[in-house]
């Protein structure tokens, strides 16, 4: 298939759309938990100057706060004290409107630039922990806390104060010329706002799962950590695109502490009642066994106190005029590795809110690069997108292989498409171009044949299993593309094979005269 035969990349998008439509209803509808209800762009990062945090745009939505009654049982029956976690109830449902958090806890680098442009003090020391029987130790502080840290590390020994301080200053580099309002948009996240962030849309234990004993490649926690901190970033981003949202620091919130959520918001506001007014602090640290890492741990403490586990994250209000749009975001460029080590590329086109979502599988002579126009146009049409370059081809690693290895890739990037936020895992379409972009779409959609509603294929052939294969799924619709001027003039005739021994009734065959 010649890359200039616009027509065809066309009627890919117009029976893409569809195939699939915007209505389309599945079991995830009924089964995936509400994350982006109002159409804002998960994962969009922005820096408001030079001296601020990088900021991820969190959707508006709506979640489950707290845990429930089997997840206290298991934190009893690994560690937890059963009144330690009895302040997690009741559950209760928040919606939220959209806001951005910080990507990263702030980091020892951008306090010591609040502290040299301010001469804020670093205190009278700092706790060796929040345990009740800690020691406070005087010579303590930000800038030394007993272990060794790097600019990169989230600060420790701050204080719920400290941060309003930091917070106040950061506003101030936003606030205009001759404004006499000390408000300004970065403030505290709240609690709710910090455990919706930290779900991304999940409801398990925590953000990555159930099973805890994978949590030290999520996390810096005391089984791992080496009784320090470690560089922001060192572990993987949560689905929203947010790091070290559980373990490596304690995070500091905006609300006062109450002992249960009988009158807790349920609009994402903080809460400003509580017994003393402790402050809340969430995510768990270094120094802190693996159950602590659930996204419903609730901890507290003074305003003034400090200590070598706590530090926080930045939350900023999104004013209605600085709202993302609902256009798709710009596509990322992911990095996969398979199980042998090799490394692929692949580029990721989200769309703007939840929605099917596509594989598109190049040519032999083509890389991933051909598809971006197409993939731009679906993730504007409401269908993310994800494109390879098959091993050996582009910028992916390792050299062309046999067909088992290439399935195995492939394989690995369909587990990435059907995992991102928003993507609707039941409602997948595949599409190839040129015999190892068909081929490899038919392997796909027969190995993955429970996700795959729909096939596309440009320009190709595919072996007899996949002929077999096609002879049988009578219920997927499937477009064939095919034009008189490609580059392999036996192509028609291989695509013609294909459109015959397709069973499905609503099948399509596009034959692109040379004329």
């Amino acid at each position: 298939m010649k890359q200039t035969q616009i027509p065809l990349l066309s009627a890919v998008l117009i029976f893409a759309v569809i195939a699939f439509g915007q209505n389309t209803k599945s079991a995830a509808d009924a089964s995936a938990p509400a994350v982006a209800t109002s159409g804002r762009v998960p994962g969009t990062v922005f820096r408001d100057c030079p001296d601020c945090p990088e900021m991820v745009v969190i959707p508006a939505g709506k979640f489950t706060m707290g845990s429930s009654a089997s997840e206290k049982s298991w934190a009893a029956s690994h560690g937890a004290n059963p009144e330690s976690v009895s302040d997690e109830s009741p559950q209760h449902d928040v919606s939220l409107r959209s806001f951005a958090l910080g990507k990263y806890d702030v980091t020892r680098g951008e306090y010591a630039t609040f502290v040299r442009e301010t001469g804020y003090p670093a205190g009278d020391g700092c706790f060796e922990s929040s345990m009740p029987k800690s020691s406070k130790r005087a010579r303590a502080s930000w800038q030394n806390p007993g272990f060794g840290q790097t600019e990169r590390d989230p600060v420790t020994c701050v204080s719920w104060q400290d941060a309003r301080a930091y917070i106040s200053w950061l506003n101030g580099k936003l606030r205009r010329p001759g404004s006499t309002s000390a408000d300004g948009p970065y403030r505290l996240p709240s609690e709710s706002e910090w455990e919706y962030a930290a779900r991304a849309g999940t409801t398990t234990r925590f953000w990555w799962g159930d099973d805890d004993s994978i949590a030290a490649g999520h996390a810096w926690y005391k089984g791992n950590s080496g009784s320090q901190t470690h560089p922001v970033g060192s572990k993987p981003a949560n689905r929203f695109g947010l790091y070290d949202m559980v373990g490596d620091a304690w995070q500091w919130t905006e609300d006062c502490y109450a002992e249960s959520y009988a009158n807790a918001p349920t609009d994402g506001s903080a809460s400003e009642v509580g017994k003393d007014c402790l402050r809340v602090d969430r995510g768990s640290s270094w120094l802190y066994p693996s159950w602590l890492l659930r996204s419903a741990t609730r901890e507290r403490n003074p305003a003034g106190y400090r200590d070598v586990i706590m530090g926080f994250r930045l939350a900023r209000t999104l004013p209605p005029e600085a709202q993302p749009s609902q256009q798709p975001s710009a596509p990322r460029v992911i990095e996969l590795k398979v199980s042998d080590g090799t490394v692929l590329k692949a580029s990721y086109f989200a769309a703007a809110k939840p929605g099917p979502g596509v594989l598109l599988l190049h040519q032999i002579n083509r890389t991933r690069k051909a598809w971006d126009d197409l993939a731009g146009q679906l993730a504007a049409a409401g269908i993310n997108t994800l494109t390879l370059d098959i091993r050996g081809f582009g910028e992916s690693g390792g050299k062309p292989d046999k067909r088992l290895t290439v399935a195995r890739d492939i394989d690995t990037a369909f587990q990435y498409l059907v995992s991102q936020l928003g993507v609707k895992r039941d409602v997948i379409g595949v599409g190839g171009a040129g015999a190892l972009g068909v081929d490899n779409s038919v392997e796909t959609a027969r190995r993955h044949s429970a996700e795959v509603k729909s096939l596309v294929l440009l320009s190709g052939e595919t072996l007899q299993d996949g002929l077999q294969f096609l002879r049988q799924a009578a219920q997927l619709p499937e477009l064939f593309v095919v034009a008189d001027d490609d580059e392999y003039p036996p192509t028609v005739e291989a695509m013609e094979l294909l459109y015959v021994t397709a069973s499905n009734p609503g099948k399509k065959f596009v034959h692109y005269s040379a004329s």
